[in-house]
């Protein structure tokens, strides 16, 4: 019984422990893992990406306009519809393909540097708080 209740005493501070370390984390990291350099990356991205997301949808209805209107049959119109958006998406990842690079690489490097300081602070977690043996957490 005295090993039961020791091992709950256990995961009870491990629990606490890992709250402590959580909540210092959180209060270290950005908000979405990013700096500014990341959040203009992010913002070019996404402007690369809907700017460059129209074309083929805009020429499929033209053209798939005409073709039905000149062939009498809903059938240019609707691949089209189809058809369209994955070119307007393989023609965006194409264009924008060296913003993603950017952005991904700059994020590789900032979730590297995070993890450092997500160590030093679970360590620093551990050293700093203790329990003694009435169960009060210490400092």
């Amino acid at each position: 019984m005295g090993s039961a209740e020791s091992k709950s005493y256990e995961d009870k501070e491990e629990q606490y422990l890992q709250k402590l370390e959580n909540e210092a984390i959180r209060n270290v990291l950005p908000r979405g893992l990013l700096d500014e350099k990341g959040n203009q990356l992010k913002y070019d991205l996404h402007y690369c990406l809907t700017r460059n997301d129209w074309w083929f949808t805009i020429g499929g209805v033209i053209a798939g306009s005409f073709l039905s209107w000149y062939y009498r049959r809903m059938q240019p119109i609707a691949a089209a519809a189809i058809l369209a958006p994955g070119l307007d998406w393989a023609y965006s990842q194409t264009i924008c393909s060296e913003y993603q690079e950017a952005y991904k690489n700059h994020k590789r490097k900032l979730l590297e540097e995070h993890k450092k300081s997500v160590e030093e602070i679970k360590l620093k977690v551990r050293q700093d708080f203790t329990f003694d043996s009435t169960n009060e957490i210490s400092r």
